[in-house]
This record gives C-alpha cells, sequence and structure tokens, in this order.
C-alpha cells in the first residue's frame, strides 16, 4: 500500500536558467544526430542489395513521412535522457543524495544507450537479412510498436525522479511529453539526405520493369545460368546482363563466353516490358538459340490486387522455336556477327501435324480462334473445353504485338492444361514433402506417380505450335 503524503516533495533541486538551455540545446542536437544514424540506416540497406531485383526499394511521401516520424519519436525520447542526465550533473542547488542524483544520471544514460546498441544490431541484422529476401513495402506498418517502444522509455526515465520528487516530477513529466510530441512532427519532416537525388541514382542503375500479369506460374526445372533485362525507352531496345548495357549484337558476343556445357539444361531468365512488341524479343531469341540456350523463363508478376515483390523471380517457362535459317543469317549480318552455324535443330514432323486438328489463335489486342472473337477472361476456359490429344492450338501473331498479349494468351493455355492433369490427376501429395497417394487416400510409390504423369501427358498433351506455316500441313 502507499504511504500517507507519497506525493509529497521530499527533496529540493534548482538549476540555473543557462544550465537549462544548455542542457536542452545538447539533448535536441543528440536527438537530431540519433535520426540521422536512423535515416543512414535506412538508405544503406536500400543500396545494399546485391540479389537480382527489379528495380530499387522506393517509398512515396507517406510512407517516408511514417518511417521519419517513428524515427524521430525514438531520437526524442533518447535525446530527452541526454538532456535529463545532464540536467543532474551539476545543480544550483540540491538537497537530493549523491547516491539518488548519480542513479537518475545512470539510468538516463544505459537506458537509452543499452537500447540504442539493442536496437541497432537488431536494425542491422535485421536489414542485412530482409535486404536479400523481403520487400520492405510489403510489410505492415509497425507505428504503433514504435510508439509503444518511445512511451515506455519514456516513462521508464521518469521512474526514479517520481521517487525523490514525487507530485513536481509529475507536472514535469507532462510539460515534458508535451513538448517531445510537437517537436515530432517538424523532425519527421526533415530530410536528413536528398532523397529526390538518390532516387534518381538509384532509378538510373536499375530501372524497374512493367512485367506482365500472368496466373499461371511454371516450376523452374532448369538451371539459370544468366538473368538479362530488356528496357524499351522510346522505341529502342537494350539490355543488361551482369550489370552492363549492351546491344544485340554485344549481347550475342556476351552470353557466348558463357560455357552453357557446364549446366544441366541451361536456361536463362528475362525481364521483359509488358509493352515490348513481340519483334524485338524475337531477334533476341534467335540470338539465344545460337548460343545453345533453347529455353527461357519470363519474369512475370501476380494479378492485381496481389502484391508483388521486387524480389519475385516466379514465372513462365518456354522452350524457343527455331526460326528459319535464312531469317537467322539475314539478322546476324544486319548485327555484324558470323554467319550462323547450320541448324540441327528439333523439326517439327509434317505427317504427325496432318493427322491434328489445328486450331488458329489470332493474336492482337484482342483474341480470336478460328475467326471466333474470345473474350481476354475466356481463354482459360476455351482451352480447358477443347484441348485433347488430337488437337493443336496455332498461335499466330505479327512482330508488332505486344509481349503482354502474347504472353496473356500463352500463360492461358499452360493454366488450362495445369488444371486439366491436376483435375484427372490419380498419384498425389498433400504436402509437398508427404508421402505419395492414390485416388483412395492409399500409400502409392514414385514409379505410380511417374505412370500417372505419363498417361496425362497423353491424354493431355502440349498441343502448341507458333508462328506456324499451315499451308506446309495441308
Amino acid at each position: 500500500m502507499l504511504e500517507k503524503g507519497f506525493l509529497r516533495q521530499r527533496y529540493s533541486f534548482y538549476i540555473s536558467r543557462k544550465r537549462f538551455w544548455t542542457a536542452a540545446i545538447i539533448g535536441l542536437l543528440s536527438g537530431f544526430g540519433i535520426y540521422t544514424f536512423f535515416c543512414l540506416f535506412r538508405l544503406f540497406f536500400r543500396i545494399f542489395e546485391l540479389s537480382e531485383v527489379n528495380g530499387p526499394l522506393i517509398f512515396d511521401s507517406a510512407t517516408r513521412y511514417a518511417q521519419n516520424l517513428n524515427f524521430a519519436m525514438l531520437s526524442l525520447v533518447l535525446g530527452n535522457s541526454i538532456f535529463l542526465g545532464f540536467l543532474f550533473r551539476k545543480p544550483y542547488y540540491s538537497t537530493l543524495p549523491e547516491y539518488r542524483r548519480l542513479g537518475i544520471i545512470n539510468n538516463q544514460v544505459f537506458l537509452g544507450f543499452n537500447f540504442f546498441y539493442v536496437f541497432a544490431k537488431t536494425f542491422i541484422l535485421g536489414g542485412i537479412f530482409m535486404s536479400f529476401t523481403y520487400d520492405m513495402q510489403s510489410l505492415p506498418s509497425f507505428t504503433w510498436l514504435y510508439l509503444l517502444i518511445a512511451l515506455v522509455l519514456f516513462f521508464e526515465s521518469y521512474v526514479t525522479l517520481i521517487r525523490c520528487f514525487r507530485r513536481q516530477a509529475f507536472k514535469a513529466m507532462c510539460v515534458n511529453l508535451l513538448v517531445l510530441t510537437i517537436l515530432t512532427f517538424p523532425l519527421g519532416t526533415t530530410s536528413v539526405f536528398n532523397y529526390k537525388d538518390i532516387d534518381k541514382v538509384l532509378l538510373a542503375n536499375n530501372p524497374p520493369i512493367d512485367l506482365p500479369a500472368t496466373e499461371f506460374k511454371s516450376d523452374r526445372y532448369f538451371t539459370f545460368v544468366a538473368t538479362i533485362k530488356i528496357y524499351n525507352n522510346s522505341g529502342e531496345t537494350s539490355y543488361r546482363l551482369d550489370d552492363k548495357t549492351l546491344d544485340l549484337r554485344e549481347l550475342t558476343l556476351s552470353l557466348s563466353e558463357y560455357e552453357y556445357y557446364r549446366f544441366f539444361k541451361p536456361s536463362i531468365r528475362i525481364y521483359v516490358p509488358k509493352d515490348l512488341p513481340m519483334g524485338e524479343l524475337q531477334k533476341l531469341q534467335n540470338q539465344l538459340l545460337q548460343v545453345a540456350i533453347r529455353n527461357v523463363f519470363y519474369i512475370t508478376k501476380n494479378p492485381e490486387p496481389q502484391f508483388t515483390s521486387r524480389f519475385e523471380i516466379e514465372g513462365i517457362d518456354k522452350g524457343l522455336w527455331e526460326p528459319d535459317q535464312k531469317v537467322l543469317e539475314e539478322q546476324n549480318e544486319s548485327l555484324g556477327l558470323p554467319p550462323p552455324a547450320p541448324s540441327n535443330g528439333w523439326r517439327l514432323n509434317m505427317e504427325f501435324i496432318r493427322d491434328k486438328k489445328i486450331v488458329t489463335v489470332k493474336i492482337t489486342d484482342r483474341y480470336q480462334v478460328d475467326d471466333l472473337e474470345i473474350p481476354k477472361e475466356s481463354l482459360t476456359q476455351y482451352f480447358k473445353r477443347n484441348i485433347d490429344n488430337r488437337t493443336l492450338f496455332a498461335f499466330l501473331f505479327e512482330d508488332s504485338v505486344l509481349f503482354e498479349d502474347y504472353l496473356h494468351a500463352y500463360a492461358a493455355y499452360l493454366l488450362a492444361l495445369d488444371e486439366l492433369r491436376k483435375e484427372d490427376q490419380l498419384i498425389h501429395r498433400i504436402y509437398e514433402w508427404g508421402p505419395w497417394l492414390d485416388e483412395n487416400n492409399n500409400f502409392a510409390t514414385r514409379e505410380d506417380y511417374d505412370k500417372d504423369q505419363d498417361r496425362l501427358r497423353q491424354k493431355y498433351p502440349m498441343g502448341y505450335l507458333e508462328n506456324f506455316d499451315l499451308e506446309q500441313a495441308e
């Protein structure tokens, strides 16, 4: 129970006006210095990105202001501890016992700086981990947590003072809290570093690419030996490989130096802007074929409203179609490259095609299937109704067709094929690491699964042609 007279002041303590304002200035400068450190940490982790990402981390004004307010709250509370500690170093007059005065100073110094030490270590270690794996924009707001920490530190700094000065300490604490609250907002609007210039530099070094959105994502069975980013600025196409911006000729020469034979099923990840004409993409794919790359992996983003991180490397795998030898020769000649080697790639069996039902899919900004226009959102269902082991879908498009329009049709076909196989699948797993189960949930083996997958591939094969001359099949 509290004793009678608990709030009655027990000790007297006076300081000069000069010392008070000196302590206040030191506290404010210390708080601003800590605020600068927090901003520096944030800037460091924005720049410190060693993994492949689609564009730098750019904060909008609202997010930046919210983070600055969080930093300002903690910085001012820590600076306030320095202010209180400096205030009690040499009082003008005091009846406060020496051990009490030293206890107050010790409480201000060690509480704040021990917290700053732990917080800085957590910030750095967590920041290093998240800079390689997470996108800060996908994390929830922690303003409430910063506010809670700031209040705990502030009230903790007054625990010893309340024990010594009782009611007078409560009055000083309320005034102190009001002053810190007022100072938080102007400090939160202060930009220590010129973030606009920094954003320009980061965007120039790693411009973000507006990727197409697809619901279907391929499994990655290939070894990725390189990552290419394609930029289409005012109709001029450039490529980025190993942090170097290259034209198509320089890119071909750089890729030819890779030792692909050392890798199993080599493939290349490609960031393709959604507004890139397919003719430009086809030129790149022709050059990839000449350096023994027959599979590519298009990085895509998630459909709205799903969030897509800059670290996202999900997308669609695609085998490359080998064009006519004459096309390769003309393209190499225009790029100033040696003639391509004679083709020994896979060729279609005309007899096989003649036995199939060919359905033409004409791609523009719309989708026309055998003279029937199909809405964009209905493509997947159309493919599901028509996919079987006797039907081939011939995708036809001009060089001017945008990559987004082409990929939507291709992804819709893959999604329909994947759904059909999964709906008819007999051997499955509940979890990726779990045991194989049959349709009656009895245990099965991997051999049973492989046989079931062969059955599904025969029932629903990959019947897909791309810009194929249909007159050859007649």
